[in-house]
């Protein structure tokens, strides 16, 4: 019986009937391990998990909190964007953090090995991994014994995948409850975790996953989850530490006899202290059995004006020779706004906190645009003029030399663009690789990716234009392992013979261009690259223009901004001799433009049967009115049309599974929508007058009250 009094679900007066199986105690999941020796080769223990589903499911997630994090965790947070997550593949041994691209590579390459003996997608996968941090995964004992392992799945596995995933941990920890309904109907949570040793709210070194057989919609489940996580494996702590691989996985198959639950309903409320009762069981599993545990200590605060003033409260007791420690928290009364609120993760990894008004005065009125075309997405200046000489190029004779505005300053203005409701920011420059030579920084543009991948709130990152001769790893990284910017590379190529650049004083080779993209794609299999290339530059023969043909086959862009070669005033461009007649920049344009659609078609018809996640657009489609559609941008920016019978706003995301595919877009069915914040700024902008403030607007962002 939920009986404590203390227990958040106190309410709730159910019996839950506690049983065996764990992870695989609800209806259609399996589990199986092996040993790999993954942390060493001769050792016999099991190191490698695998969990399924047998259908699909809804899935939810939340991650360490840590700046620095895991490639098991980046792969992760791009992963359960999909809507059907079908397994969770997870070891022991090596934690697979602090190493670099190769480390993102072989997190995919589990993720990748384990869809192909589920016959499931790769995105379909999660990864997670604990142990060593900064070895390299032994990928290469691992990979080929996933197969193997897959055929060991059983309904009764979770033992093995208990034991699999521990590390200084003494024991397993698995535990499973059944919550009756009425009318014979009931569903089932189970669940295993390990940690022991740096645990520290929010969350570090431990992993738990957790499945029910409960109909549960995406909303509920994230919010029943952010709740349950919030009052149990935040609330245990161990000397402070904290780590890098932090995952806590909801899989929800809806294999029950319950009827789907859903926000506001008593099944709902019941789901919510369901969940938690299992997480609560499974952190004091972790406390208990913490390494060199002397102390359980569980901390309970009465009285506090609200949430985070309780929660403050515990985690100032600090006891001489404490180890672990379980505060909890208890409001009542209070007077404030705020009292007896939910301080409530809204995402995988964000958060949702007002911006404070202090804030706003730092990010400065002059810095934002008095009115943004949209309410959701918005442009981001990091630096204006170009050090560049191309010959052809009228942008530092317009602008001058590159000035770079500060870190804080950018990062300000997107906090405040994020607080008015934009989920949506493009960095923009004229080179923004370049970014940060001004002040002596050479990796000032990589460091800005990961800080703004840290703003709560900012879904989609993007950025425009780089340029190939500074392009470096560690911008690679930065894409790869922070998981809001986007998987999408716009790198202008220009031309595709060396003597035609070395005439535009382009400072790279089509070699060196080649090879920036092939360690794009080595790191993020899943990016879209696009281009811009100028035909008929002066000088240029048909062997130049046969080498531009050749390169675009190599590259198969997604897409191409070509451009027929214009003469601008004051360029070292114009003044060249051997201009190219136009017909000649006409014809080899118009055969420039027919290859390329070849391949942009080829490249989108890969996409045919995947599932993208798009953020609805307002204007994107033309015939969009006419043909009863609506349009977004995929994450990686490429166009998907579907059927304008759903209930998103522009603004909000939908999940679009790929039917179709021409050279300029996708066309697809919706198969769930994504309620944002971005559509809900979308919504009250074009709301109607009466529902509108009758303030004058001076284009400054107000603060709100939540």
């Amino acid at each position: 019986m939920n009986n404590d009094p203390l227990d958040p679900c106190e309410k709730i007066r159910v019996a839950f009937k506690v049983i065996e199986g764990g992870v695989t105690a609800a209806r259609g999941y399996q589990a199986a391990a092996i040993s790999c020796g993954i942390k060493n080769p001769e050792a016999t223990r099991l190191d490698l998990a695998l969990i399924t589903s047998d259908g699909p499911t809804v899935t939810d997630a939340v991650f360490t909190t840590n700046k620095v994090r895991a490639a098991c965790v980046r792969v992760c947070q791009l992963n359960i964007k999909e809507s059907d997550i079908r397994a969770i593949i997870a070891n022991s041994g090596n934690a697979n953090a602090c190493t670099g691209l190769q480390g993102i590579q072989d997190a995919k390459a589990m993720c990748k090995s384990t869809a192909e003996s589920l016959g499931v997608r790769m995105k379909q996968v999660l990864v997670c991994s604990t142990g060593i941090i900064g070895m390299n995964m032994p990928i290469q004992r691992i990979t080929p014994r996933i197969a193997e392992l897959a055929e060991k799945l059983t309904p009764s596995g979770n033992d093995d995948a208990a034991r699999a995933i521990m590390t200084s941990d003494t024991k397993p920890k698995s535990y499973a409850i059944e919550v009756p309904l009425g009318k014979g109907q009931s569903f089932r949570i189970g669940g295993i975790a390990k940690g022991a040793g740096m645990i520290c709210p929010n969350m570090a070194t431990m992993l738990s996953f957790i499945t029910t057989d409960a109909k549960v919609s995406k909303d509920e489940l994230k919010r029943a989850m952010r709740f349950a996580v919030d009052q149990s494996f935040n609330r245990i702590t161990i000397d402070g530490d904290t780590s890098t691989n932090d995952t806590v996985i909801v899989m929800s198959n809806g294999q029950s006899d319950v009827p789907t639950i859903r926000k506001n309903s008593p099944e709902a409320e019941l789901f919510r202290c369901a969940l938690h009762k299992v997480m609560l069981e499974l952190a004091k599993m972790i406390v208990s059995d913490g390494e060199r545990v002397t102390k359980f200590v569980e901390i309970r605060v009465r009285n506090a004006r609200t949430h985070l003033d309780a929660r403050r409260v515990a985690e100032t007791w600090r006891p001489e020779g404490r180890r672990h420690a379980l505060s909890r928290r208890r409001v009542s009364g209070g007077t404030g706004s705020d009292a007896g609120a939910e301080f409530d993760r809204d995402g995988p990894g964000r958060g949702a906190h007002p911006c404070p008004p202090h804030a706003l005065a730092r990010a400065g009125a002059a810095a934002l645009p008095a009115r943004r075309l949209s309410a959701f997405s918005s442009w981001v200046s990091i630096s204006v003029g170009c050090n560049n000489t191309c010959t052809f190029c009228i942008v530092p004779a317009l602008r001058g030399v590159e000035k770079d505005r500060s870190q804080s300053d950018i990062l300000a203005e997107v906090r405040a663009l994020v607080e008015q409701g934009v989920i949506e920011i493009t960095l923009l420059g004229q080179n923004v690789n370049a970014y940060g030579v001004e002040f002596g920084d050479r990796g000032a543009f990589a460091k800005l990716l990961r800080e703004a991948g840290k703003i709560e709130g900012l879904e989609r990152v993007r950025f425009m234009s780089p340029h190939p001769r500074d392009f470096t790893d560690d911008v690679i990284e930065a894409m790869a392992e922070t998981s809001n910017v986007m998987p999408h590379l716009h790198m202008p190529l220009q031309s595709g013979s060396d003597a035609i650049l070395q005439s535009m004083r382009r400072s790279y080779r089509t070699d060196k261009y080649l090879g920036i993209l092939q360690r794009v794609r080595n790191a993020m299999p899943e990016a879209m690259i696009t281009t811009d290339i100028i035909v008929g530059f002066p000088g240029e023969t048909e062997e130049d223009f046969q080498a531009t043909m050749d390169i675009a086959s190599q590259a198969r862009f997604a897409a191409a901004y070509t451009y027929k070669y214009s003469i601008r005033p004051g360029t070292p461009a114009g003044a060249m001799e051997n201009q190219v007649p136009e017909e000649i920049v006409g014809e080899r344009y118009t055969r420039l433009h027919e290859h390329q659609q070849k391949i942009s078609l080829s490249v989108n018809q890969e996409s045919i049967g995947s599932t993208h996640r798009v953020m609805v657009s307002e204007t994107e489609g033309r015939r969009d009115e006419a043909q009863s559609r609506m349009t977004g941008r995929s994450e990686d920016f490429r166009l998907v049309h579907f059927d304008a019978a759903t209930s998103a706003r522009p603004g909000d995301f939908v999940d679009v599974k790929i039917e179709e595919a021409s050279a300029h877009y996708l066309i697809g069915e919706a198969t769930n929508v994504i309620k944002t914040r971005g559509g809900d700024a979308h919504q009250l902008r074009t709301a109607p007058a009466q529902e509108k403030s009758s303030a004058t607007s001076l284009g400054i962002p107000t603060v709100r009250t939540v």
